[in-house]
């Protein structure tokens, strides 16, 4: 989520990396905690509680990865092959009704006696209380309910548990009321919010989860395997409708569509919405959907070079057919889908960091609450033109694979002014980590080592060990000694299930 780099405008030339074949930026730092001419040192150690004890964890050099493509935790939804459909309408007020279908089969080997669904728009808290729920009905028959994680979690009692293999069938009924987000830039509230004749779905809806709450300087969820998602959404007068996926119908009131592999599903609807269209040089078919007076060709052309520099650098596709890019309320990513807040919609690294999450995020997959680096801090290194944000470095101690609740639960718009908080912490720092990896490895090995990470992980959930053990299957220059000044590698545990 870029939203919450507020803090610097300062964008990094892509030529710095780009015009140089394999990007040569600033590789001198390798091993010396110095930014190329910066004369800065940069808080390369974290704190000394993360010692040499933790160096046999990641293994090897060599090791095999630690996971399949799945990851290592079956908890919340990676307990669950899922499949959700979705039919919603819209009305003139932005006011959303709304049928979820979920069908979730139980892949671990023993007995289920309840599901979690995360219900962003229920939290109890000022910019959201925007859920209201009719009914929810398990196999048929009504189930019994009730809310936690201050109203974030629904907690669905099962009337006889879930064995190995057998299928729950949900039927969810359940409202929404939109509101006008009162604040901007990184604001979660805003990820179901109306402004200017649009309304814009993000994290709208119960998903499968691990019973975990919020946490406001994240992006909401736990680790999610891919799942198909079939939706219909209907309006009560002529509309524009952006949607990822593949589209099987559209008129001026209706949309119906699927989309393949989702982590999550997002849309935008509204009135008075213009589009923008391009191709990518692969043949991505890029659509920016915004306010009339928007300035949508400077975003179209910003989002179709970072898919053609992404797919050039990364050797590996964009996950889809489609890529669709809203000038919305917020910047945050969802499957096929990015949202790009209108203050921001003409700066070259918020566009190209959303769009580096179709990559890091929805393509491999990762727990964004325990390890949220693996997908934002690629992100900012890949925005910034393999670059680190901030070229005189960063004042973390704190390694780079903290868990949310490691840090306050603050408004994201200030944690990147304090050092050991999640911004200083997980992109800046994070960004400077795969600088000091890509350096120990050299170019070739660094790129390859992402091209197997992508094409081994692909619509799976990967974990820190699982891409350590890639980096040592491509190079010995990841070192115990390397690693240790930036990760904790210590066995994690599931954590509190409570961002605090």
């Amino acid at each position: 989520m870029a939203g919450k780099l507020l803090a610097a405008r300062w964008v990094a030339v892509w030529g710095l990396g780009f015009a140089t074949g394999l990007f040569a930026a600033q590789l001198s730092m390798a091993g010396t905690g110095l930014p190329e001419g910066s004369g800065k040192p940069v808080q390369a150690h974290p704190s000394a509680s993360v010692g040499q004890a933790t160096l046999d964890v990641a293994g090897a050099p060599g090791r095999t990865p630690s996971s399949t493509g799945r990851g290592p935790q079956r908890s919340g939804a990676m307990q669950f092959d899922a499949h959700y459909q979705f039919d919603v309408s819209v009305d003139g007020t932005g006011r959303a009704s709304v049928v979820e279908r979920l069908t979730a089969t139980n892949t671990t080997s023993t007995g289920i006696d309840h599901l979690d669904l995360f219900v962003l728009p229920n939290f109890d808290a000022p910019g959201f209380r925007e859920f209201e729920l009719a009914s929810i009905r398990v196999d048929g028959r009504a189930v019994e309910t009730r809310g936690t994680q201050d109203g974030a979690n629904l907690r669905v009692e099962l009337r006889r548990a879930l064995q190995p293999g057998r299928t729950a069938r949900l039927v969810v009924l359940f409202s929404l009321r939109p509101a006008t987000p009162a604040q901007g830039d990184g604001d979660l509230a805003a990820a179901l919010s109306r402004r200017s004749g649009m309304v814009q779905f993000l994290l709208w809806y119960p998903m499968l989860s691990d019973g975990h709450g919020v946490s406001v300087d994240s992006d909401g969820g736990s680790a999610t395997p891919a799942s198909p998602i079939d939706y219909a959404i209907r309006t009560d007068a002529p509309a524009t409708f952006a949607v990822p996926g593949t589209v099987t119908r559209r008129t001026e009131r209706e949309v119906r569509g699927t989309l393949a592999h989702a982590r999550d599903f997002a849309f935008a609807v509204g009135r008075g919405i213009r589009t923008w269209s391009g191709h990518a040089r692969s043949g991505v078919a890029v659509t920016v959907y915004g306010p009339a007076k928007a300035p949508g060709a400077t975003t179209l052309a910003l989002a179709i070079g970072a898919v053609d520099r992404f797919e050039a650098l990364l050797r590996t596709p964009y996950p889809a057919a489609d890529l669709v890019v809203v000038a919305g309320s917020t910047n945050m990513e969802s499957s096929g889908i990015v949202f790009v807040d209108r203050n921001h919609v003409e700066d070259p690294y918020t566009v190209a960091h959303e769009v580096a999450h179709q990559w890091f995020h929805w393509l491999v997959g990762n727990d964004q609450l325990r390890e949220p680096w693996l997908d934002e801090a690629f992100a900012t290194y890949l925005a910034g033109g393999l670059v680190p944000r901030h070229e005189d470095g960063f004042c973390s101690d704190l390694p780079v694979n903290e868990p949310v609740w490691r840090f306050e639960n603050v408004d994201p718009r200030i944690t990147w002014q304090r050092c050991d908080d999640y911004m200083q912490t997980v992109y800046y720092k994070g960004s400077w980590l795969l600088h000091a990896v890509r350096a120990a490895m050299g170019d070739g090995a660094f790129i390859d080592s992402l091209e197997d990470y992508l094409a081994r992980y692909r619509f799976g959930v990967a974990t820190t060990a699982d891409l350590v053990g890639i980096w040592r299957t491509h190079s010995a220059a990841v070192t115990d000694e390397l690693l240790c000044r930036w990760l904790d590698l210590r066995p994690r545990s599931a954590g509190p299930r409570r961002p605090v």
